[in-house]
């Protein structure tokens, strides 16, 4: 029944950025990302983690766990430039978590 599962998750989509400042051209950087809390849910996992305007390769260590860390694979020629990354937090309505 569709009805019986309204409110059952919660999405919020969070942002982040890397320090140019530890940039390491051909090597890795990471983001520290942290949902909000939301009354009424409960986090359960971080889904979709991606960068925002360049595609670099990603991926998240622990998924199950707020906060987190989002990892890239810089490429050789990295400009020391920030990355913008984005995942969505989801999150369980408390009642059922």
């Amino acid at each position: 029944d569709l009805f019986a599962v309204t409110g059952l998750f919660h999405f919020e989509t969070v942002t982040g950025s890397t320090d140019p400042t530890n940039a390491n051209p051909g090597g890795k950087d990471s983001v520290a990302i942290k949902a909000p809390d939301v009354p009424g849910y409960t986090f359960a996992f971080w889904l979709a983690p991606s960068t925002r305007g360049s595609v670099t390769p990603s991926y998240i260590e622990y998924a199950n766990t707020n906060p987190a860390t989002v990892w890239l694979k810089l490429s050789d020629n990295d400009n020391g430039n920030p990355k913008d990354i984005v995942a969505v937090a989801v999150y369980v309505n408390s009642k059922v978590a």
